[in-house]
């Protein structure tokens, strides 16, 4: 779990079920919902990611989560946990195993970032990640995170989603997403959550 959730009381129960019956080795929920949906900065997180209701996993998505919720110890000592590579470090189990975690209908919450600080910090550590071809995939991604890209896809995006506020969202997590690069290209230290 991270540090940002809070579950149903059949949460565990309902994640690890098919742990215990033999039917898997991992699981995930399909069920991971925004805790703090009131917060407009916590819905522009969502809106960033493609997702426009309460819902933080896609329901056409499901082939992509490769973030295990909950797996055999046995399985996750064999390949010495996950990596250190922050914001997609539990994914790299699911490349170290050879295989993803099957979902299950385990309710649970998770607090977006509600501030202009928390979007920031956030946004950094998610640049500071492994990317798809490596330092290419980053000087990409630092090309869209630009202000003029941002400010344009803020602007456009603000108006389709009548959010207003979506546009100082944009250039801050923008703002961020850039740092984060940067710093992970000029600096090889261990990435580490705020």
């Amino acid at each position: 779990l991270d540090g940002d959730m809070t579950f149903a009381e059949t949460f565990l129960f309902n994640l690890t079920a098919p742990i215990g019956d033999g039917t898997t080795k991992g699981t995930y929920s399909t069920q991971e919902y925004v805790a703090n949906w009131h917060n407009v900065l916590a819905r522009c997180w969502n809106h960033e990611n493609g997702l426009h209701t309460k819902k933080r996993i896609a329901t056409k998505r499901h082939d992509m989560v490769r973030d295990f919720r909950a797996i055999l110890a046995s399985e996750f000592n064999r390949v010495h946990g996950f990596d250190n590579t922050g914001y997609t470090d539990t994914w790299s189990l699911s490349q170290k195993l050879g295989y993803t975690p099957v979902p299950t209908k385990a309710r649970y919450y998770h607090y977006n970032p509600c501030t202009i600080s928390e979007v920031f910090e956030q946004a950094q550590w998610i640049g500071r990640r492994k990317r798809k071809f490596g330092v290419i995939g980053k000087l990409v991604a630092l090309g869209r995170s630009l202000l003029p890209v941002s400010l344009l896809i803020g602007s456009l995006k603000a108006a389709q989603l009548t959010q207003p506020l979506y546009l100082p969202f944009k250039v801050i997590y923008d703002l961020g997403i850039s740092m984060g690069i940067i710093s992970s290209l000029t600096n090889r230290e261990a990435v580490i959550k705020p």
